[in-house]
């Protein structure tokens, strides 16, 4: 019965991971949909400057692949430098120790087994004291120079850094967990590249949330009505098209037309009434 229990242990943790990455997956889903529809209703003038699938310039074989490697390859760069201190104090843990164990009598199938051990927990002891900041810091920071590059506003710097940054974090704990430095190093990139994704999103939803939120407001006070009617008394055009009738009316009455001082029965016309014949 205790075996039985032991072994059935696992599954509702594999299951428990297997609904949450499913829930991750719908979620990032839904919000693709959501935002590629935000960027079609406000335009590539409010929408997010870097919000558009950009997976498709790495492969372009130019400037593209060329940005896209660059970028990519300095992100692993400071996402291995953590990984490589914890390898290095390992590496010299394991060292020392079998040295110290060969030294001692052991043999050698013993003190390698006895060593690893020793190492293990001086590996577990340098993550813990290692910081993983720098790798996402710099990660965060590269994007949000990238936003500016392209026209960004500060608040889409904001929110695609931060997105970069809890995602290349959280994807290199979890990586590491599961994988040690190989995974720390994949979940790190994967991480970054999902954050910044969530994060942009985002931000274009909210943008197309405040654009409906404020035509509905406008539309229920009557204040985009009424904006336009000032707006139209206040043009040029209006104030010319008055200016031009007014002056047009003064001019009717001041100095009317011959054809008005001629009609009905000719009084006032210039032209001579013959006389009439005498009875």
């Amino acid at each position: 019965m205790a075996q039985s229990s032991v072994q059935e242990h696992p599954k509702p943790q594999w299951r428990r991971n297997l609904v949450l990455w499913t829930a991750f997956i719908l979620v990032f889903y839904l919000l693709h949909l959501g935002a590629k529809e935000a960027r079609r209703q406000l335009g590539d003038e409010i929408a997010s400057k870097t919000g558009k699938d950009d997976f498709g310039d790495c492969l372009d074989l130019g400037f593209g692949s060329l940005t896209c490697a660059v970028k990519q390859g300095s992100k692993l760069y400071t996402n291995n430098i953590r990984a490589s201190i914890v390898e290095h104090s390992k590496q010299r843990a394991y060292q020392n120790a079998l040295q110290a164990l060969i030294s001692d009598g052991l043999g050698m199938t013993e003190a390698a087994r006895k060593a690893q051990s020793i190492a293990d927990l001086a590996a577990k002891d340098t993550k813990k004291q290692a910081r993983r900041i720098f790798g996402p810091l710099f990660a965060a920071v590269w994007d949000g120079l990238e936003v500016l590059y392209y026209g960004g506003s500060f608040a889409e710097v904001s929110m695609r850094a931060t997105g970069t940054l809890c995602g290349t974090w959280y994807g290199g704990v979890l990586g590491e967990n599961r994988l040690g430095r190989v995974g720390y190093l994949l979940g790190s990139q994967v991480g970054s590249w999902a954050g910044s994704r969530v994060a942009l999103m985002t931000y274009d939803i909210i943008k197309a949330i405040q654009l409906i939120t404020s035509e509905v407001k406008d539309f229920v006070t009557g204040e985009d009505e009424e904006e336009k009617v000032s707006e139209e008394k206040n043009s040029e055009e209006y104030i010319a098209a008055n200016e031009y009738q007014s002056s047009s009316a003064k001019d009717v009455v001041e100095n009317p037309s011959s054809d008005e001082s001629g009609s009905g029965w000719g009084w006032g016309s210039d032209e001579e009434v013959p006389p009439s014949e005498e009875l």
